[in-house]
This record gives C-alpha cells, structure tokens and sequence, in this order.
C-alpha cells in the first residue's frame, strides 16, 4: 500500500472513530450543562439560588449597572410548618416562588431564594423612590390573594421586605447586608417594605396580621374552602 493510501486509510478510520464518538461526547455536554444548571437552581422553587445571584450581582457589580436589591422574608413560616407540617410550608414556599415568577409588569431583573424563608428580587435601578415602588408593587402581587396549601385550608402570605439601593460602584455583598439590616427593620415594624438609607422614604407597612390566623370558618363561596 503506498504511503498515500496509508494515509487515507488512517484519517478514514480518525473520522469515523470522530464521527463514532460524537454522540457521546455530545451527551457528555449536555449532561455537563444539566449539573451546571442545576448547581445553580434551588430544587424545591426551582428559582436561581444564592450561587447564581451571586453571579448575577457579580456580573452587574462589572458591568457598572446600578442595582437595588430586595430582601424577602415569609412572615410567619414556622407556624405553619409547625400546625399543618413542613409539606405545608413548601407548599407555601412554591406559591411564593411561582409568584414571583409572574409579576407581570413589575421591572423585576432576577427573582433567587436564598434558602429558608428567605428570597431576594434584583432591580435595574439606582433611584431608591423607584426601587421602593417596585417593593411596594411585589409585595402587593405577591401577597394579594390567599394561598392554597390543601383542599380545605387557605393561608394569608405576609412579608417583610428590606430594600438596599446601590450605585454602579457599590460591592454586592455591602448590599446585600443593607438589604438584610432593613428587611429585619420591616419584620419589626410588623411587615411590609422598608428602605435602607438616609432616603426619606418611610416604612410601609402594608400589614401586620400574623400568616395564619382564623379569618372566615364558613366556606367562601369563591374559594371552595376555608381561610385560616
């Protein structure tokens, strides 16, 4: 065989092994992106966790983009793992999230939980007034209508939400740790929204009811069951 057709013969059998090998290699890929994802997913919302908005500031805090965070906080979460069980309170954990994942026209750039009760919402603003309107109008979606956590029971969800506004030059975490300093003002104003900062806008505080609560025993004729 000339030297030629020995070289013919050996890309002929490299192409086919490359061609062989691709499906594999292409599975390999996908699988690599599955973990990825899912590294960055938190398995009971299915929102972006505290790794991937950390990313997500990190990335804004290069990108110069001024940025507001807010600090969400479910009122009242362990009275209900602790009366109707912890399947109650991911039940109520998942309303939140898919709430927040349909906020219609409310300028929300990322919605993570952080873990616990606790979940952040990232804002494309500098203007502390705008961010503590977005809060105002995600609180106002989010705890608008009971939650339905079984057949016979509904759930008023309450939140106390911490708003830290930033500027193209703040560093995510000092944000963050504003954003956490005034969500706990909010949880001791009794709810509702508050702003971190000298910015003269004052608590809201939208409501103080405990989450779960006697409300309405009889069976509202809407709803099918009864509200606590």
């Amino acid at each position: 065989m000339s030297i030629t057709a020995q070289v013919l013969t050996s890309l002929g059998i490299l192409l086919l092994g490359v061609i062989a090998m691709t499906p594999g290699v292409w599975s390999m890929h996908r699988r690599a992106a599955y973990w990825r994802a899912q590294a960055l997913t938190d398995p009971l919302t299915e929102l972006p966790n505290r790794r991937a908005l950390t990313a997500h500031l990190r990335q804004r805090h290069e990108d110069r983009a001024p940025t507001a965070i807010l600090l969400l906080d479910v009122d009242g979460l362990k009275a209900v793992n602790t009366g109707y069980g912890h399947g109650a309170g991911d039940a109520l954990l998942q309303a939140l999230a898919a709430r927040l994942q349909h906020l219609g026209p409310v300028p929300v750039d990322l919605a993570a939980r952080l873990g616990g009760d606790e979940f952040a919402v990232v804002v494309h603003t500098g203007d502390p007034r705008q961010a503590h309107r977005v809060a105002e109008a995600v609180h106002a979606a989010v705890t608008g209508t009971p939650v339905s956590l079984g057949t016979d029971l509904w759930v008023d969800l309450g939140l106390s939400i911490g708003v830290a506004v930033g500027t193209a030059y703040s560093h995510p975490p000092l944000l963050l740790h504003q954003a956490d300093l005034a969500m706990y003002e909010a949880k001791a104003a009794g709810g509702g929204v508050h702003l971190h900062g000298p910015a003269a806008v004052p608590t809201t505080c939208v409501d103080r009811r405990p989450l779960v609560r006697p409300r309405d025993r009889h069976r509202p004729a809407e709803r099918g069951g009864r509200r606590w």
